[in-house]
């Protein structure tokens, strides 16, 4: 085994056993998000725009969410590696 290799065992942060309990805990989250109002936007965005800005309202916003998710995404690593 390799000595990068080596030093990335060294620095798993789940075992197994909290691994699962992450991954359910994410299963149980999305569960529940289904079920409440999480999938209401996708109707919201369709009915809150003017009829005249109704094809390009919903398409903005969904571009808006991306690209928030994908900075919350290049960021977390690096706000975990530094305060914690």
């Amino acid at each position: 085994m390799s000595p990068a290799a080596d030093h990335n065992q060294q620095q798993a942060i789940l075992t197994p056993q909290t691994g699962r309990l992450a991954l359910m805990a994410a299963k149980v989250y999305v569960t529940f998000f289904n079920f409440s109002r999480g999938p209401v936007m996708g109707g919201l965005l369709g009915e809150m725009f003017h009829v005249r800005s109704r094809g390009s309202g919903p398409g903005v916003s969904g571009f808006a969410r991306w690209i928030d998710n994908f900075g919350i995404t290049m960021n977390f690593p690096i706000m975990v590696a530094g305060p914690g």
